[in-house]
């Protein structure tokens, strides 16, 4: 009975502590590369009415640019990511949380060159081959900022 209750317990924890999801006063900067890297939710009101889409800063010493990712995707999880030569990559998994929604579809942004090497466009077939081969190596599943510097994020609705 009590090794019961203990489990119980850890499983709880684990599946409480896993999953990071940050608010609005949450979203704080990290760097990829030589580049800062700000992530606002989406916000929608009502369940339909975006009032906005999720917005990816990435500033460079000089130059700063905004990436847009549609609410209507329901979560983007956002880490830097080491490609096969070392170089830091944005990676951005950009899904949603239907039956019908791959849970991989990615984005690959060069934050040093602002490019965009992959499109997260690939909603219900998801694109995890095409991302790793642009990375290439596996790509790690997303934890929420458990095991190292990501950010989680999922639409606001007012």
């Amino acid at each position: 009975m009590k090794i019961n209750l203990i489990s119980r317990c850890v499983l709880a924890f684990t599946l409480i502590g896993a999953t990071h999801v940050a608010s609005a006063n949450d979203a704080k900067p990290f760097v990829c590369g030589s580049a800062k890297i700000t992530v606002s939710p989406a916000r929608v009101r009502g369940g339909n009415q975006v009032l906005q889409d999720f917005l990816v800063n990435i500033t460079q010493p000089n130059r700063a640019q905004t990436f847009k990712f549609s609410a209507e995707n329901d979560f983007l999880l956002v880490r830097c990511e080491e490609n096969q030569n070392d170089e830091s990559l944005l990676l951005a998994n950009h899904h949603c949380g239907g039956s019908g929604c791959a849970e991989s579809n990615f984005s690959i942004i060069d934050p040093n060159s602002f490019k965009v090497l992959l499109s997260a466009n690939a909603r219900q077939k998801g694109n995890h081959s095409a991302a790793e081969g642009i990375i290439g190596k596996k790509i790690k599943p997303f934890t929420c900022g458990r095991f190292q510097e990501e950010y989680c994020y999922s639409v606001n609705f007012e």
